[in-house]
């Protein structure tokens, strides 16, 4: 065995004993398992493993249209009055401030305030209620969709308030969003790693196929597509049961200046977009989520070999 094992040529070579004793003393260094499985298994994981290694690792990318001194505004505003999460208006003007397409919308205080904003927006709209304890909106009842008209969204309004009293201290108006593919896509803070990007199936699928893909930050233009291909319930971008596919340019892309934005703005500890909708051209945010906070970044983010 030690022979071959040095005229292998490169080869990977694991010896297999099935024995009470093991392997011999003098096979060391050649890895040994006492079960066919195991040795199959560590085979499959350093072919897996050296796949990885030969991947182009390709580039971040920096986009110069980026109005990075009105984002920096935004959170430092943010965090002056102790951090925490920012309102819908602030985390629609952030992601504004790095060209990431967002459902046009307004906040607004009153029944008349919410009519008004509607007109400028154009209908249909979407109303959803902001409060202090409101983070999921739809588990409290919160968000009213499809309002045709002046009339829905009084309506619409005076449920809310009906329903939601005093936990509801303004009402976000927004323009209800075409077919498309809905997905998720988020940024979290790991304690060894630092930030991390998220991408899956989002709105009512967020929760159905499991683990979303995920990605060390800053992130390459290799890997935005990479995570569009391992994220579960890809074959969605590809067109369902005669849906148009999804526009993957632009979902790269959104993938890249999320990352440019977590570099950008290292106080955010968390950032859920869900859901993006996707459409054969273009895409939508259609709501975010976004906690600022002292984050201290670990040291290294990435290893090198």
């Amino acid at each position: 065995m030690q022979a071959a094992a040095r005229h292998a040529n490169g080869k990977t070579v694991i010896a297999l004993f099935m024995r009470s004793a093991g392997a011999p003393p003098e096979l060391e260094p050649v890895p040994c398992c006492r079960f066919p499985e195991a040795a199959a298994r560590a085979l499959a994981h350093a072919t897996q493993y050296g796949a990885w290694r030969n991947t182009p690792a390709g580039q971040t990318i920096s986009f110069a249209d980026v109005d990075r001194p009105h984002a920096r505004g935004i959170i430092d505003t943010a965090m002056m009055r102790g951090g925490g999460w920012l309102t819908p208006g602030e985390a629609q003007a952030l992601l504004d401030a790095f060209h990431i397409p967002v459902a046009a919308a307004e906040t607004v205080t009153t029944e008349d305030q919410a009519v008004a904003a509607a007109n400028r927006i154009g209908y249909p709209v979407a109303v959803k209620a902001i409060g202090p304890g409101l983070l999921h909106k739809s588990d409290v009842g919160g968000v009213r969709l499809a309002l045709a008209n002046e009339r829905d969204v009084r309506d619409a309004c005076r449920d809310l308030v009906a329903h939601l009293g005093d936990r509801m201290t303004n009402v976000f108006v927004q323009r209800m969003a075409s077919s498309g593919v809905e997905l998720f896509v988020g940024i979290t803070q790991d304690p060894t790693f630092g930030p991390l990007l998220l991408c899956g199936p989002g709105g009512t699928f967020v929760e159905l196929f499991g683990p979303p893909a995920l990605r060390l930050l800053p992130l390459t233009d290799t890997e935005a597509e990479t995570m569009l291909q391992e994220m579960p319930g890809r074959a969605l971008l590809d067109g369902y049961r005669g849906t148009p596919a999804a526009d993957r340019a632009a979902l790269r892309e959104l993938l890249l200046r999320l990352s440019q934005l977590a570099e950008t703005c290292p106080e955010i500890q968390e950032m859920d977009v869900n859901p993006v909708r996707a459409f054969e051209k273009g895409l939508s945010a259609l709501d975010v989520r976004i906690r600022v906070g002292s984050t201290p970044r670990p040291s290294s983010r990435r290893v090198s070999y």
